[in-house]
């Protein structure tokens, strides 16, 4: 949706309010509630101009029999394409690395970012790497 949705509202001069979670109607105009901050707050957007109105919604949003007959029109659309159709081409798949370790069962995690400083301030990292229980590269430190 987030690949051709943009590009389908833009071809007739309209936007694209993405992942609604809610609407409601306030005259005749359908106002959308979309999640803000990390879903603490939800907006309300309204198009400025008249339809079509594209929107898409966060899965989940609307439950299909929650829709009472005779409220709303269902159309349904299967599109026709042709594989010369299709213009985007997929990327490589994403592979994790072979040398990746498995944490989940780790007592202790180090990890050193940004707060570090300055880079003599890594040995204090290295004394806490090597306490009781730390595991690097899936070994515990006892063991290495």
């Amino acid at each position: 949706m987030r690949d051709f949705a943009p590009r389908l509202a833009a071809l007739p001069g309209q936007t694209l309010i993405a992942d609604i979670v809610g609407m409601r109607a306030e005259g005749a105009r359908p106002i959308f509630g979309r999640h803000l901050l990390q879903g603490k707050l939800i907006a309300d957007y309204r198009h400025s101009g008249d339809g079509p109105y594209f929107v898409s919604t966060q899965a989940g949003t609307f439950r299909p029999e929650a829709v009472e007959p005779g409220n709303c029109d269902v159309e349904v659309f299967r599109p026709q394409l042709e594989a010369a159709q299709v213009r985007a081409v997929p990327g490589e798949r994403f592979r994790t690395s072979e040398n990746a370790v498995d944490h989940t069962s780790a007592a202790l995690i180090v990890s050193v970012g940004r707060g570090i400083k300055e880079k003599e301030d890594i040995g204090i990292v290295e004394e806490v790497r090597e306490a009781p229980g730390a595991e690097i590269g899936g070994v515990p430190a006892d063991l290495r």
